[in-house]
């Protein structure tokens, strides 16, 4: 009896269940999962998304930092320093136009914390900043900047020399140029950059001085790059480059011209080149003629992880007097154990321990922030850090 009871509530049960899960199953059978229900459920789309699906945005930094001991002449001096930080963002869109922006920390005085800032406190300061446009059409690629440019040789050899995170290259630590100018450039690629142009018109004050007189420098460089080839299962390129500038400084207009050539060599993990400037007007005294020469070398030894270093710059300050030579000669080891646990974000994290060997002659000028120093020593250890993001829509 009553297990006949129980078998009716269970029929009674299912019989409601099912009139209850039918009916919507019917309802949602009709319809497309996923899918609005109706016009007005869409999402609408703006007249400027299809522009914004090209936009960009690229961030780059670089910190140079780490610990010295230096035996100049007399003078033995330790110090933890930070050589360099710099950060930059370019904005484009689909590669074409765009704007780029790059500031630095400085120290606010010269050597010897003179004049400076609270003290010789750190401040940031605009390195670059300009506007481009390029077009590309069949094996001809053109480019147009304008604004406060990076300087074109600068430009044209940095892209292969890793030793930026230990020093600047001889032509801009020597100030045979500088990192930046007021003016335009026009750059013509062709098949790929084996042949690249660049005319560039500049107000020739360098990065921290307003224009002092009517003339302009006119920068003409030329690159011709090998085709890539394989060199121990790597792409390898070869590269030569030279540079004329017809140019003036100061509220005199003294003379301040520039002839210069390299050739470069690159792989992945192997980088070699040697540079050559001479100039007829320097810092400052247009009856000056000055020339740089500089050689360097990187190569990884172990494993993609340790790696050997080596560069040798000899600048002749006066061409018009006898001893006026400083030579530099720097070796070392550098370490990248970590970057390939840090991921593409960080392009370097980089530990260098490096020797630099210095001789300054009598009528050399003086070495930056120790003008007493004739020659001398330097032991360095130093951590370079590179990130790079970049963000599209």
């Amino acid at each position: 009896m009553l297990s006949a009871y129980f078998s009716q509530c269970v029929r009674v049960c299912l019989l409601c269940l099912c009139l209850f899960v039918c009916p919507s199953s019917s309802a949602w059978a009709g319809q497309t999962v996923g899918k609005p229900t109706h016009r007005a459920q869409a999402p609408k789309e703006t007249a400027a998304a299809p522009l914004m699906r090209g936009l960009r945005a690229t961030f780059w930094g670089r910190l140079f930092a780490g610990y010295h001991i230096s035996m100049l002449g007399e003078q033995d001096f330790q110090e933890f320093v930070m050589r360099e930080l710099q950060l930059a963002v370019m904005v484009d869109w689909k590669d074409q136009v765009g704007v780029v922006a790059r500031m630095e920390v400085l120290r606010s005085a010269q050597p010897q914390s003179l004049f400076g800032i609270d003290g010789d406190a750190y401040v940031v300061r605009l390195l670059q900043a300009w506007a481009f446009g390029r077009l590309t059409f069949g094996v001809f690629e053109g480019e147009l900047r304008l604004g406060l440019i990076k300087d074109p040789w600068i430009d044209l050899l940095e892209v292969g020399y890793v030793l930026r995170d230990l020093e600047p290259m001889q032509s801009q630590q020597g100030e045979f140029f500088f990192p930046s100018d007021l003016g335009a450039s026009a750059l013509l690629r062709l098949w790929g950059g084996m042949v690249e142009f660049r005319y560039t018109l500049t107000n020739g004050e360098g990065t921290n001085r307003a224009e002092q007189n009517s003339g302009k420098n006119t920068t003409l460089t030329l690159s011709l790059r090998a085709p890539s080839f394989r060199l121990l299962g790597r792409k390898a390129v070869i590269g030569l480059h030279g540079l004329y500038r017809d140019g003036s400084q100061g509220a005199a207009r003294i003379a301040n011209h520039r002839v210069a050539a390299a050739l470069t060599f690159g792989m992945r993990g192997y980088s070699a080149g040697v540079e050559f400037v001479n100039a007829t007007g320097y810092r400052g005294d247009g009856d000056i003629s000055a020339d740089g020469l500089s050689a360097w070398l990187s190569a990884d030894v172990w494993l993609d992880k340790i790696g050997v270093l080596a560069r040798f710059d000899r600048l002749n300050s006066n061409q018009s007097v006898d001893n006026a030579v400083q030579q530099t000669i720097t070796a070392g080891l550098y370490v990248n154990a970590l970057e390939p646990l840090l991921g593409a974000m960080f392009r370097r994290f980089r530990l260098y321990l490096y020797y630099q060997n210095i001789t300054q002659e009598e009528n050399s000028a003086p070495l930056p922030g120790v003008p007493a120093a004739v020659s001398g020593h330097r032991v360095m250890l130093q951590l370079a850090i590179r990130t790079h993001l970049s963000l599209s829509r």
